[in-house]
């Protein structure tokens, strides 16, 4: 998956926003409980807001607002920039090969949480940006020992995607939520700065997809299965399960439990004189029955693949080549905690 790794407002969010920080003759006459309090409360936060000064930014296609005197950070040149003022953090991201859509956004928004320790996904709303159909998410975890709420805001621009991630590196989302809010609404995308991008490689490892000389391989997740958990019930060692998509672009038919051990290579670096290459394991929930389906040319089936682990701390790194004996192509890091 696209990751901001990520790897991203919501006009309704700014309208019930604004709504709440002005009063009614009706919500007068409704009392001074919890009602006038939390008025109270979002009206202070607004005037906050408001005393914040803010600058005009450019990058990557678009122009956007920022607090006044923010420090921008490159990372990669031409897709990752960061931004920082103080504690606030922002991360924008741009991929060129990849366009979300209603199908990906769960796997996306999930891909994005496994970023963190302990992450935890918040629900998925739809929204614009610039007019655009966009999806915000909030999500929950620690990085780097700093427990922490982020908001991310994707959205497909002229040639790929574009996300945006902010936070305050607290688990408070009001200490940033009405930066976010401006942020987002001021963005206003130039459609011809993005006539020229940079041509992405016939075969290649982005996120979590593989694109290969016979196939396209996007991995939809992974999980850890102890000894006697779910479908690892009768295993004495403990197993990393893949889900992926396999589509054919071969022109021929294929079988993934052929084809998978042909390309992808699964290790965990736990051995400091050899190459710890990981074995197939076998999983009670008849999966082994999805592999051994023939996909048609253009064909996509939906598989799951088991490696016995070696130890529960060191990540699983997938390495992908062109063929057996084709140029390794890139490679995707999983953690087993």
């Amino acid at each position: 998956m696209k990751k901001i790794w990520l790897i991203l407002i919501c006009a309704a969010m700014i309208t019930m926003t604004a709504a709440c920080g002005s009063k009614s003759p009706a919500d007068d006459s409704a009392g001074k409980g919890e009602t006038s309090a939390q008025q109270e409360e979002t009206s202070a936060q607004e005037e906050q807001a408001q005393e914040v000064q803010y600058e005009e930014y450019s990058r990557l296609g678009m122009t956007f607002l920022l607090p006044e005197g923010t420090q921008e950070e490159e990372s990669k040149p031409g897709q990752t920039y960061n931004y920082r003022n103080g504690d606030l953090f922002i991360m924008m991201n741009y991929v060129n090969d990849y366009e979300i859509s209603d199908d990906d956004i769960a796997e996306y928004a999930q891909s994005a949480a496994e970023g963190f320790d302990n992450g935890e996904l918040g629900e998925i709303h739809k929204c614009t940006v610039d007019g655009r159909p966009a999806y915000q998410f909030d999500c929950t975890g620690t990085l780097q020992d700093i427990d922490l709420i982020v908001t991310l805001t994707v959205f497909n621009v002229p040639v790929g995607t574009m996300a945006f991630l902010v936070s305050n590196q607290t688990m408070d989302k009001e200490d940033y939520s009405a930066i976010n809010d401006i942020l987002i609404s001021s963005i206003d995308i130039d459609e011809s700065a993005y006539e020229a991008v940079e041509e992405t490689p016939d075969y290649y490892v982005k996120g979590r997809k593989a694109v290969t000389g016979e196939c396209t391989v996007r991995i939809t997740g992974h999980k850890v299965l102890r000894p006697g958990e779910g479908a690892n019930a009768y295993g004495s060692d403990p197993v990393i399960v893949f889900e992926f998509k396999m589509k054919n672009t071969s022109g021929k038919k294929m079988t993934p439990a052929v084809q998978w051990p042909v390309i992808a290579e699964v290790v965990q670096d736990n051995d400091p004189n050899a190459v710890n290459k990981l074995q197939p394991a076998v999983l009670l929930d008849g999966s082994a029955q999805d592999l051994l389906k023939e996909i048609k040319p253009g064909g996509t089936v939906r598989c799951r693949e088991a490696y016995t682990l070696t130890d529960l701390k060191t990540p699983v790194e997938v390495i992908f080549r062109n063929g057996v004996i084709g140029e390794e192509l890139g490679s995707m890091k999983f953690k087993v905690k």
